[in-house]
């Protein structure tokens, strides 16, 4: 069994596309040494790398088929695994887990290798013509290996500092083609589907969850969060 000091913080963000997760632990990353796991990010790694999880991956969305619940838990648990030998202790998971079945692999996961360490779930809360304005400002970085997020929602503050240009990676910001708004308001339809069962279940299996109102600036809702989870200052 892994030592249970390795990892002392794992925070879930919930919430659906455009709620402001990405920014929220861009935040805890650069401010309170956080690490973020984006399972979309890695998916989309382990297949530009050819890795057996990637090849499989790959192999179900050409198909048309959902990603196996068991091979994406295989996935998260091997980046715990390396963020611990990196002794990284404060993590945040964003996109996982998004089912029941997830949560509850995710609960025995942690319960075999960590000791039943606890995460906490943070559900961000905004209406969906919030939701859709967002995505229609949003921009990634067009490097798959970063996929760094910006925001051109005035006032944000979340653009990179040479236009158009990663501030991270050098490469181009670009739209994504499931950013316009019909995509928008399905992809909402989906998560609303999954949202309510899934906190049902972080329960049952002993998470706390909070509630935030992402309808204010970025750097309002970090500050609030920091009180609401207890890494104030």
């Amino acid at each position: 069994m892994a030592d249970m000091s390795a990892i002392e913080l794992l925070y879930i963000f919930v919430g659906p596309p455009g709620a402001g997760k990405g920014s929220l632990s861009r935040f805890f990353v650069q401010e309170l040494g956080f690490q973020q796991l984006s399972t979309g990010n890695l998916c989309r790694w382990h297949i530009t790398q050819g890795t057996r999880i990637g090849q499989e991956i790959d192999l179900a969305i050409k198909s048309g088929k959902l990603v196996p619940d068991e091979l994406v838990t295989e996935m998260v648990g091997g980046w715990l695994g390396e963020q611990e030998a990196r002794g990284l202790a404060r993590l945040i998971l964003d996109g996982y887990p998004r089912t029941v079945a997830q949560a509850h692999a995710l609960a025995r996961l942690l319960g075999k290798q960590y000791g039943g360490l606890h995460p906490r779930i943070v559900r961000l809360v905004a209406s969906e013509e919030t939701i859709v304005s967002r995505l229609a400002n949003r921009y990634v970085c067009r490097n798959k290996r970063c996929q760094m997020v910006y925001s051109a929602v005035p006032g944000s503050g979340l653009m990179p500092k040479v236009s158009m240009v990663c501030d991270k990676c050098g490469e181009e910001i670009v739209r994504r083609s499931d950013d316009a708004e019909e995509a928008v308001r399905e992809r909402l339809k989906v998560h609303r589907t999954h949202e309510a069962p899934l906190l049902e279940a972080a329960q049952e299996v002993g998470w706390p969850v909070s509630e935030l109102n992402v309808e204010r600036s970025p750097q309002e809702i970090f500050g609030e969060l920091k009180e609401v989870v207890g890494l104030a200052e």
